[in-house]
């Protein structure tokens, strides 16, 4: 399995993530990608988290995975925080793990003849990213 992250876009609260994922098993049709995004280091680092869904052929994401997650996160020593595409030039650690259902499996030697039961399968991967997008001019009140 291998798995990649093409673009993270802040848009207001969310950030949309998209990435390739690739089972390299063609009988595996759909995954649940959690992921997360981590900025800034030391006592200014804020994370996020997420979730998506990654389907074979999908009609509109074709063979990408496509989640969301808060813009606002969770910070050192219980603050809160937002990612933000101007900080660091928008560099950003994504963190994702894939999961996967494997269909049941012909048993092996002394079990040949049955089926093992599915099982879950996961892959994890982090790189360095960027993080693009607008937030929102501040409206005074």
């Amino acid at each position: 399995m291998v798995g990649q992250f093409l673009t993270l876009v802040r848009n207001g609260d969310v950030v949309t993530a998209t990435g390739t994922f690739d089972p390299q098993d063609p009988d595996i049709k759909h995954a649940t990608v959690l992921f997360m995004v981590v900025q800034g280091e030391n006592n200014s680092m804020v994370w996020t988290h997420g979730s998506g869904v990654w389907q074979r052929n999908h009609p509109d994401n074709g063979d990408n995975w496509v989640g969301t997650a808060d813009a606002e996160g969770d910070g050192v020593n219980g603050s809160r925080g937002w990612l933000d595409p101007a900080k660091d030039n928008g560099t950003v650690r994504g963190i994702a793990v894939a999961l996967v259902v494997l269909p049941a499996q012909p048993g092996q030697g002394d079990r040949a003849g049955t089926f093992e039961p599915p099982t879950i399968q996961a892959l994890t991967w982090c790189v360095s990213t960027k993080l693009s997008g607008a937030i929102p001019p501040t409206v005074a009140p």
